[in-house]
């Protein structure tokens, strides 16, 4: 190479005015919220010249490889390309029905119980079984970087001894360890009372169980080598040195009474910041009421019995619904007064309703604050949706209802109580905020940055 080129990209590299190209291996949960969390993060840093590759445990469908993004899974050691499958959705499908019974009883610490032992056991039984795979396609992929949302360290990923970033895209309610809080994912109050026996009762099950799942895959971490994984509070992956981000509206936080260490918030990580207009379906456009969006999100909408539930419940409702009706979209039909599909434009449809009703998932939350919805209706079936539920209770933003045990009458009357309720200049005062770019772009600037200084 010529002296002068030479001379040239070595002051561009003292500049910052190059910056390498580097591998970044995406590590989610094999779940579609898990991997919205990190799809606007992925195509930022594709669009500086970075390698981008997605690993999952098993194949599962989305549209990662139609964005550029390279897609690979641990069902092979090799780098063949992961295929478009169901196998993911079908495995948290049996989980779904297995757990169903317990959903149903309305009893949230044995469903927090049922949790630790059967949906986190399946995470666990996949990671010991896809280990190995991991740690050869690491070999072949040869990361640079490591960006993880995930509830359970990957002794693989982590022998790397590479950087890393953490992402935690559920309720950071789990994150604390601050005995005036509950334990999460029970939707205890957030002022809970010390001294109500069932409330005290709850906490010290919770934390029994979590325990014991702890204590279970903290020796198989253990047997890698590494050393404890963390216990305050009970974690199941370590904490970043690097970078931690959390994802959480602002206005629900709990950081001003509760300050949260080591990690930085934002409020969203919204997956595309283009959503067009969403052209309501004909069969909706000349009926009166309201416009609402029903969604369970794509692993509690595998319960097709409690979506024909709650769409029966509301079919002589005066409104008219927007149903991502789910996996089991076939098994079902809709009302006259409904229009879905197996899964809807949800930013586009979020752009236009009058009110949500959700299970309370944290993407839906917070990308439903980033544009504005007036109110929600929290159906919550397991995990951070039951805190995130009453966590909008709290807020006065919305209601909470036990899907499987909740009325048609209170249904009806929680609906007409947030269409009522003068939320809509609160909510887009929230958007505005979040919408401005220093809060719209700030997991993508923390992230873009760590990454171009490793």
């Amino acid at each position: 190479m010529a002296p002068k080129i030479l001379d040239q990209l070595e002051k561009l590299l003292r500049r910052g005015g190059f910056k390498k190209r580097k591998t970044i291996l995406f590590s989610p949960l094999d779940s579609l919220g898990h991997i919205n969390s990190l799809i606007s993060v992925a195509n930022h840093l594709k669009a500086q010249g970075h390698r981008t590759v997605f690993l999952f445990l098993e194949p599962i469908e989305n549209k990662l490889r139609e964005a550029g993004h390279e897609v690979y899974d641990a069902t092979t050691d090799d780098l063949s390309e992961s295929k478009q499958s169901d196998a993911a959705q079908d495995k948290w499908n049996e989980v779904i029905m297995s757990c169903r019974g317990i959903w149903m009883t309305g009893d949230v610490i044995k469903n927090l119980e049922e949790e630790c032992e059967k949906g986190f056991g399946v995470m666990i039984d996949d990671i010991k079984k896809y280990n190995s795979n991991i740690e050869k396609k690491l070999a072949l992929i040869e990361p640079d970087v490591l960006i993880l949302d995930h509830y359970f360290g990957i002794p693989a990923l982590f022998k790397t001894n590479l950087p890393w970033v953490r992402i935690f895209s559920a309720s950071p309610l789990a994150l604390h360890d601050n005995p005036d809080l509950p334990q999460p994912w029970m939707g205890l109050p957030t002022k809970w009372d010390k001294e109500d026996e069932r409330q005290k009762d709850w906490n010290e099950r919770a934390m029994k169980a979590k325990m014991k799942l702890y204590d279970s895959y903290n020796a198989y971490w253990k047997s890698f080598g590494f050393q404890d994984l963390p216990k305050n509070p009970v974690g199941y992956i370590p904490l970043s040195p690097y970078l931690n981000i959390y994802m959480y509206p602002e206005e629900l936080d709990y950081i001003d009474e509760y300050p949260l260490e080591h990690w930085k918030r934002c409020d969203c990580m919204v997956r595309d910041a283009k959503a067009g207009k969403f052209e309501l379906p004909d069969k909706l456009k000349d009926k009166p009421g309201k416009l609402i969006f029903l969604s369970l999100g794509s692993l509690a909408s595998a319960d097709d019995e409690l979506m024909k539930r709650l769409t029966s419940m509301l079919a002589d409702c005066p409104h008219r619904f927007i149903v991502c009706k789910g996996p089991l979209h076939h098994k079902y039909e809709l009302p006259d007064n409904m229009w879905g599909d197996k899964f809807v434009p949800q930013l586009e449809v979020l752009k236009t309703v009058d009110l949500v009703i959700t299970h309370g998932g944290n993407n839906t939350i917070t990308e439903s604050f980033f544009y504005g919805v007036p109110g929600f209706i929290v159906c919550p079936l397991f995990g951070d949706q039951f805190d995130n539920a009453q966590r909008l209770q709290e807020k006065g933003l919305g209601v909470r209802l036990d899907p499987y045990n909740c009325t048609k009458e209170e249904l009806h009357s929680a609906i007409e109580t947030m269409l009522t309720k003068d939320t809509r200049g609160t909510m887009l005062k929230i958007s505005e905020r979040m919408r401005k770019p220093e809060a719209r772009n700030r997991a993508l600037q923390l992230v873009s940055d760590f990454v171009n200084k490793c």
